[in-house]
């Protein structure tokens, strides 16, 4: 099939917004499939130069790695006073309304400067099938139009909550707007859960997933290292998960604690840095921005726990790969029931912490228990992106057929 992915976050983009589709352009591609992969440009980086460049490349490309559209956005009109800070909050809310209710979204500039590549996408690649995150609005906005004009059906992907990124009064309305949608794919059954209330039907879960190498068997013999990873939300949270720490760090028997190193890998390294800084005079702390994939899976793999903080909002992104370290997993406060069917099926341990007590008790067992890995490389395989993309493929290929949700 060809197919056209369609994701605002850049694939090179240093954050978890361009992984997913960037992972799974390119297990599509391995099953044979040809597929370009439209997105904004890289931050700091010009976007394709015009439609007829773009085609020249189509043309050219050989279509044995995903073919990158960026499309640079048009003047922002109004929206230059949502993204500036200066702006009164009032005046913002004020241009998100109408733009959600005029134009349907709040990256219409976006929107318009990949509306100029559609043609050559729909008449020169001639898709057969779309598939198109949220993210935002106007991912799904491009879809309609791309499929509109190449005569092909679409596929929306859920990866942010319905629920919690559009405003309550505008769920309902925008909801109907798309409900032209072919299928819908989720990122978690959490994501799926929220979305049927608004879009109805079966909704298919795909999560993102794991590399192979990520299964394989975790190294070292001493417990060095902690982690943390992933967004706080709460800083009160944060604070708690700290003073857990810290009590756990004073049970330790002469200078083991100060043998023991902190690692933070996220998005809210500023915060970490401040509330964890009094831990340093118990254990070494290292607090790092976004890392690289690979540098992320070593942490993870050589820590006698990792550790992250559950939000109230969505289904945390990180489990499945913080399950398949093999390292035991300690989230606070307790998770809910995907999470821990998850961590069944991957046979690892994942600690439910619902109290400060709860954190230290899990912290103390992990350490005891380092170098032992609880890991079902079966179960886990299931989660790699070439399985979730059996998956995918399958939704995809249906939606061709004409198949129709349930």
């Amino acid at each position: 099939m060809r197919a056209v992915l369609i994701n605002h976050c850049h694939p090179d983009t240093p954050h978890i917004c361009g992984v997913r589709l960037r992972e799974f352009a390119a297990s599509l591609t391995a099953r044979g499939h040809q597929v370009v992969l439209l997105t904004a440009p890289l931050q700091g980086h010009a976007g394709t130069a015009s439609p007829e460049a773009a085609g020249k490349l189509l043309g050219a490309h050989n279509f044995l790695e995903p073919f990158r559209l960026a499309t640079a956005a048009a003047k922002p009109g109004l929206l230059a006073l949502l993204r500036s800070t200066s702006t009164p909050r009032p005046v913002r809310q004020g241009v998100v309304l109408w733009h959600y209710l005029s134009q349907s979204g709040v990256f219409t500039d976006w929107r318009d400067g990949a509306g100029s590549f559609i043609p050559t996408l729909a008449d020169s690649f001639q898709p057969d099938v779309i598939w198109s995150s949220f993210g935002n609005t106007d991912c799904w906005n491009i879809a309609q139009s791309l499929s509109a004009r190449a005569g092909c059906p679409w596929v929306a992907d859920i990866k942010d909550f319905w629920s919690a990124f559009i405003a309550r009064p505008l769920r309902r309305h925008l909801a109907g707007r798309y409900r032209d949608a072919a299928a819908f794919t989720a990122l978690s059954n959490s994501h799926a859960e929220d979305a049927v209330a608004w879009f109805g039907g079966a909704i298919e879960t795909i999560y993102s997933g794991l590399g192979n190498d990520a299964l394989s068997p975790p190294q070292g013999t001493e417990r060095r290292s902690f982690s943390l990873t992933g967004a706080i939300g709460d800083p009160a949270r944060l604070g708690e998960l700290k003073s857990a720490i810290k009590s756990w760090l004073m049970t330790l028997q002469g200078d083991t604690a100060q043998d023991l190193e902190f690692v933070y890998c996220g998005s809210d390294a500023d915060l970490v840095g401040n509330i964890f800084a009094d831990l340093s005079d118990l254990c070494r702390v290292t607090v790092n921005g976004y890392v690289a994939l690979d540098q992320l899976r070593d942490i993870h793999a050589s820590a006698f726990a990792n550790l992250y903080i559950k939000s109230e909002r969505t289904f945390h992104h990180k489990v499945v790969e913080l399950l398949a370290a093999g390292r035991p997993v300690i989230c606070y406060p307790e998770e809910g029931a995907e999470a821990k069917s998850l961590a069944r099926k991957f046979g690892a341990i994942l600690h439910s912490a619902g109290s400060e007590a709860d954190v230290a008790r899990a912290l103390g067992e992990s350490f005891d228990r380092y170098p032992e890995v609880s890991l079902n490389h079966d179960g886990a395989a299931q989660f790699t992106w070439d399985a979730q993309a059996e998956k995918l493929e399958a939704v995809l290929l249906d939606a061709i057929k004409g198949g129709r949700r349930g």
